[in-house]
């Protein structure tokens, strides 16, 4: 892992359709991009394209096969909009300070998280909070 991540760029994208299109191998194209192979084939599986040969998909039919750029990176502008799922424990909120305060007087997380169930029986994002916290940073 000695290079840094970047998202594929459109001209990327359109490079991976065209030598797909010529019959061109994961390995080889992920060469010519300078690109991980696991890249290429990750691109290429999550925006429909199957190899020759390969067997028939379970579930719904795809609409359109094989490998389509301009697809490919709406779907992926798409994804990086679509909102993140909120986190049940934010930071400034009321249950936010009182876990701090408690691990901030060097309770395990597994002791508050036994206190929180107790004493916050109402907050339906107690169950397993042993799992979900962790000490702060300082």
């Amino acid at each position: 892992m000695g290079r840094n991540y970047s998202q594929l760029s459109a001209e990327e994208r359109g490079a991976i359709m065209s030598l797909v299109a010529q019959g061109t191998g994961i390995r080889q194209i992920a060469r010519i991009l300078d690109r991980a192979s696991s890249t290429i084939a990750r691109e290429l599986h999550r925006n429909g394209f199957r190899p020759a040969g390969a067997p028939a998909l379970r579930g719904r039919p795809r609409l359109q096969p094989g490998y389509d750029a301009t697809r490919a990176g709406e779907r992926a502008r798409q994804l990086r909009q679509r909102p993140r799922v909120q986190r049940k424990l934010r930071p400034g909120t009321a249950l936010w300070r009182r876990v701090c305060r408690l691990l901030g007087r060097c309770w395990s997380p597994q002791q508050v998280a036994r206190k929180l169930r107790t004493a916050l029986s109402r907050y339906k994002c107690i169950t397993q909070a042993d799992q979900r916290l962790k000490p702060p940073p300082w």
